[in-house]
């Protein structure tokens, strides 16, 4: 059985058959676990469902273990829960569940328990018990969420849903997935930052990136028409990232800005323009 308790801070996921305890923000909450079982059942179809559940059962009927089951919140999953969110989610990039919405949903899918406070004391949290599934775990989550008038989004940076009061943010408060990534031998992004922070660090750094290029080849003569190419290519670059600021095209950006055709990036306290030079030498 699962029991889940749900308060403004944190969810906290329960298995008391294992004694497992799983402790997510609660603003994530949704986001996390669907990414999890995404990231575990890779090319999913939904038109497949109804086979892979006959797969399933004529295993166990045939005491057929599966090298590498899939488990969440220790429970075993073979695609239901990710097949139960994808119908209510039903492609939309927005949801607005409404109590009714999730009403139904409980219904449909069987699951008796409704909500007690954590404790007396604080009445907003909400605690179910006795869960049966990891789809039952989500819709007393979407129940919290509905209850207390928050909508779901995709975060424009990493995709990942997450729960907000307000349509105009846009960004999760997640760790950017450009943390530790490595395009064309530089890292993206230097230390952990959250998706909204990091894209205003990466798109500084790109326009860093270019004005350093544009300036040393302005300084050399270089012809105009590869002076040119970089503004064309740069402003289509960085109007992708303005409009869909993701990983891709992020790195998109960087391998053009950093690729072998591109001057050598120098050390800030190492670089000194022609024109200093020049002085220096004095010519």
């Amino acid at each position: 059985m699962l029991n889940i308790s749900i308060d403004k801070e944190n969810t906290i996921v329960q298995n008391t058959k294992t004694n497992g305890q799983w402790t997510v923000k609660t603003t994530r909450f949704f986001g996390v676990v669907y990414e999890s079982l995404e990231h575990n059942f890779p090319n999913f179809d939904p038109a497949q469902m109804g086979n892979m559940i006959a797969f399933h059962v004529c295993n166990k009927l045939a005491e057929k273990k599966i090298e590498k089951p899939t488990y969440l919140f220790h429970c075993e999953e073979i695609g239901t829960s990710l097949y139960d969110l994808t119908m209510f989610i039903d492609g939309k990039k927005v949801l607005s569940p409404t109590l009714q919405d999730i009403e139904e949903l409980r219904i449909s899918h069987r699951m008796t328990t409704n909500y007690l406070p954590v404790s007396i004391e604080d009445k907003d949290s909400m605690r179910f018990a006795n869960l049966k599934t990891v789809t039952h775990v989500m819709i007393a989550a979407l129940y919290y969420y509905a209850y207390n008038e928050y909508k779901l989004a995709r975060c424009k940076h990493c995709g990942r849903w997450f729960a907000t009061k307000t349509l105009k943010e846009e960004y999760c408060d997640g760790i950017s997935p450009c943390y530790g990534l490595t395009v064309a031998g530089k890292k993206v992004l230097g230390s952990e930052r959250t998706c909204k922070d990091a894209v205003g660090i990466i798109k500084q750094r790109l326009a860093d990136r270019k004005k350093q290029i544009y300036n040393k080849w302005y300084l050399e003569d270089i012809d105009t028409d590869r002076i040119d190419e970089l503004n064309r290519k740069y402003q289509f670059y960085s109007s992708a990232i303005k409009e869909s600021p993701t990983v891709s095209n992020i790195t998109a950006c960087m391998e053009y800005l950093y690729s072998d055709s591109m001057p050598k990036q120098e050390r800030p306290n190492r670089r000194k323009s022609n024109a200093e030079k020049r002085r220096l030498m004095g010519t």
